[in-house]
């Protein structure tokens, strides 16, 4: 009996024996698969964070560069502006002299340039209209003045009637794109305190006149204007082309036009369910019709009539 007891206490302590043999297996195999989930998981934060240093110092060298480039430019446009502001100042000493007239008549035996583009129809040639222009006045003895910092847009267009307001700019000096490459003039030409002319570069390589768009023709400015298909180039003053008459008309329509616009775009939001606020805007356009003998600027019947007037304006206002 007692040997019997013995066998079953035996078996009973086998089988507590695997029973806690598995139990520390499982442990040991849940410990295990916990260590290498942790492992994974420090792994990836760590290429995690790798990547994000090398990003950074990707971003830190990208930073450096440009700043190093920055600084370059910088330093050239600098000395550039040192170079041209010192060679004002000798001429302006030694007395140098400019021909805005003689300018403005070799203007009009350039060739078609495009504006803002690739290049002309000559090879080897000037690129840009615009500097196909600055190069005439610098060979007749205007000199490029590089502006310290931004013109003031209202204040300067008061030069075309006050020119005495431009005492600041050297005589005999030009301003190249004064507003930025979508707003005129193209030029303003210092010729001295009696006389700034604004000047705006047109340019077209498919019509036969400008395109003034929302800017409109301004009465005032100097319009230099080259086409491809006749590869030739015609100048012409603002109030050649539209009288203050139609620019009267012309601007009276535009404020009738915002006040209805104003109206529509009150109804607009009130019915905007869609919350998506939709408005509607008039933009004006100036354009031209009617034919040939309108719109094409080199067979005008005016042509010379315009080119005639622009340079006898010019001539009086160089003289007073």
């Amino acid at each position: 009996m007692t040997k019997l007891i013995q066998q079953r206490q035996y078996k009973k302590c086998i089988k507590e024996v695997v029973k806690l043999a598995k139990a520390r297996n499982k442990a040991a195999e849940k410990a295990m698969k916990e260590y290498h989930k942790a492992q994974k998981q420090i792994e990836r934060k760590a290429k995690k964070e790798l990547k994000l240093i090398i990003n950074v110092k990707k971003k830190c060298k990208r930073i450096s560069n440009m700043a190093i480039k920055g600084f370059k430019n910088f330093k050239t446009g600098f000395d550039l502006r040192k170079s041209l502001r010192e060679k004002i100042q000798l001429r302006s000493k030694n007395g140098g002299t400019w021909d805005l007239i003689a300018a403005v008549q070799q203007m009009l035996s350039l060739p078609f340039y495009k504006n803002e583009a690739a290049a002309s129809g000559a090879v080897h040639n000037t690129a840009r209209h615009e500097d196909a222009l600055a190069l005439v006045l610098e060979e007749n003895g205007f000199l490029r003045y590089p502006l310290s910092s931004k013109l003031n847009r209202t204040e300067t267009m008061k030069w075309i009637n006050q020119p005495e307001l431009s005492k600041d700019i050297p005589d005999g000096t030009f301003i190249e794109q004064p507003f930025g490459t979508h707003n005129a003039p193209d030029f303003i030409v210092k010729v001295d305190n009696n006389f700034v002319l604004f000047m705006e570069a047109k340019s077209s390589a498919t019509s036969l006149h400008p395109t003034y768009n929302s800017g409109g023709v301004k009465q005032d400015l100097l319009y230099v204007f080259c086409a491809k298909k006749p590869n030739q180039t015609t100048i012409f003053k603002g109030d050649s082309i539209i009288t203050l008459e139609q620019q009267r008309l012309i601007d009276e329509h535009i404020i009738e036009a915002r006040k209805r616009d104003e109206k529509l775009n009150r109804k607009l939001k009130d019915i905007d369910p869609n919350h998506r606020g939709i408005s509607y805007y008039t933009r004006p356009m100036i354009i031209q019709s009617g034919g040939a003998s309108y719109t094409n600027y080199f067979i005008h019947q005016q042509r010379q009539q315009a080119e005639t007037y622009a340079l006898d304006w010019l001539k009086k206002k160089c003289k007073n």
